[in-house]
């Protein structure tokens, strides 16, 4: 095979791929990826890939598993295969499924921001809004600086009426990160649930 006859070849088909998906140009980076994988079947990093790429190109979410499950066959310690099948069971409402994925990375890592960050989602989903708050606020003060925490735990207080405290954390968030334009629709939709339109109008022209 080229693999074994050129050293070079692997790494450069690679890195074709990765530019393709990295332009959005999804059938040609899993053209390239399953070239890779018919001649090295192993390769852990083009299956992961062909996964993302199905997955970025909004793919049928059962091919993504798939390759994803191939991955963690062949490396049952890959974080992102483990967060990206996470973020699939989240979205098809598997929420005990979606948390197995996530603790397999946290029993590792405990501290690792998108494995407790998913985990996080899987509570708020489940309406175990005191969970999400303990794991939220965890977060918030292990990442003082991520504005994803404050984002979400803004989102938990909103679903328990705590409207001036959800206020206070997507302020938060977009003090860390001016362009969090889902912190930013979140704040206004709570001024507005505040029955507050006009500091949400406010709080619009302070933005633009």
């Amino acid at each position: 095979s080229m693999i074994s006859q050129r050293p070079d070849y692997a790494p450069a088909k690679l890195l074709s791929g990765k530019i393709s998906l990295r332009k959005r140009q999804f059938g040609e980076a899993i053209g390239i990826f399953d070239s890779l994988i018919k001649e090295e079947p192993r390769w852990v990093e083009a299956h992961y890939l062909k996964g993302l790429s199905h997955f970025q190109k909004g793919g049928e979410p059962n091919v993504v598993k798939t390759a994803l499950n191939k991955v963690l066959t062949l490396n049952p310690e890959h974080i992102d295969a483990r967060l990206l099948m996470a973020t699939l069971y989240l979205r098809e409402k598997k929420y005990a499924m979606a948390q197995n994925e996530c603790r397999q990375v946290i029993d590792r890592i405990p501290n690792h921001f998108e494995a407790n960050r998913l985990l996080g989602n899987t509570y708020l989903g489940q309406k175990k809004l005191d969970a999400a708050d303990a794991l939220f606020t965890k977060l918030v003060t292990r990442f003082p600086d991520h504005p994803a925490g404050y984002f979400h735990l803004g989102i938990v207080k909103r679903a328990r009426r705590d409207l001036e405290g959800a206020r206070t954390d997507f302020e938060a968030a977009l003090e860390r990160e001016p362009r969090f334009v889902e912190a930013f629709s979140h704040l206004i939709l709570t001024h507005v649930a505040n029955n507050n339109v006009q500091a949400g109008l406010n709080r619009c022209d302070r933005q633009l």
